[in-house]
């Protein structure tokens, strides 16, 4: 494709000098021409996710976003074709969005706290081939629910539907920010789910399903994990978990406890 080349040649040439003050002169015009094309430019995340995502939010630097990450989704996948994919602290979407030109027949469900991170996440993932596949959900995961009886998936999935067309969020970067358990918000505010209570409609019996969990959540790991026995215990799913030693102390966690809930539900490290 001629824009893709011609983006090659400048954007992800690294020859080039970066030259901020020129590249921020001209940033606008080359978004606006190289949107012309309507379905985005060829992004590989973390050098491994081939995506197309919105010139507006390329960059050369996403070609080294979490490699590790980015490498283990995709060794996944090439092994669970048609699995889930749980993208717990989603943030601005790029997982979710590789995820879903890598296997168009995963079930995607992105989860953040911040309703613009959604609303960013969306506008991210908006030229996978089957954007049916994207489900947006917003809300805590932590140790308590809120005061819904058994909230499940399906019923997150349109309670953020509900909110997000009252709210309408702009999806402008400049508007996100990080929301977790200490943000203050009450159960009204922001919905607060289980794991177990959120994939309570996932089959957990049968093969399938396989499930890949990614969850970066700032230092709340531990209570993500304290309430998903039902889904640990079941030994479907596999976790990419980022570990924050030096914020586990204020949601009440370690390392050690982490290891240690893992390790009993025959997960190996």
């Amino acid at each position: 494709m001629i824009l893709d080349t011609l983006d090659k040649a400048l954007r992800r040439n690294s020859a080039l000098p970066r030259m901020s003050g020129l590249r921020r002169l001209f940033r606008r015009g080359y978004h606006w021409v190289f949107s012309l094309g309507g379905n985005g430019l060829h992004v590989r995340i973390g050098g491994a996710l081939d995506a197309r995502l919105p010139a507006v939010w390329c960059s050369r630097e996403l070609e080294f976003y979490e490699p590790e990450t980015a490498q283990a989704i995709q060794a996944w996948y090439l092994a669970h074709p048609g699995g889930r994919f749980v993208d717990i602290g989603c943030s601005l979407g790029y997982f979710s969005c590789g995820v879903g030109f890598l296997d168009p027949n995963a079930e995607i469900l992105a989860v953040d706290a911040d309703i613009e991170s959604l609303a960013v996440t969306r506008k991210m993932c908006r030229y996978m081939q089957v954007p049916d596949q994207l489900h947006l959900i917003l809300g805590l995961i932590g140790s308590n629910g809120d005061a819904f009886d058994h909230p499940t998936s399906t019923e997150a999935i349109e309670r953020t539907r509900l909110r997000m067309d009252e709210r309408k969020p702009t999806g402008d970067i400049a508007q996100t920010g990080y929301v977790g358990l200490k943000t203050g918000f009450t159960p009204d505010q922001l919905p607060r789910y289980t794991l177990d209570e959120l994939l309570a409609d996932f089959d957990l019996t049968h093969d399938p399903p396989e499930i890949l969990i990614k969850c970066d959540v700032e230092g709340a790991e531990w209570a993500v994990l304290q309430r998903a026995t039902r889904l640990l215990e079941s030994g479907k799913a596999t976790i990419l978990l980022s570990v924050h030693p030096e914020l586990l102390p204020e949601f009440g966690g370690s390392v050690d406890e982490i290891r240690t809930v893992l390790q009993r539900a025959g997960y190996s490290i």
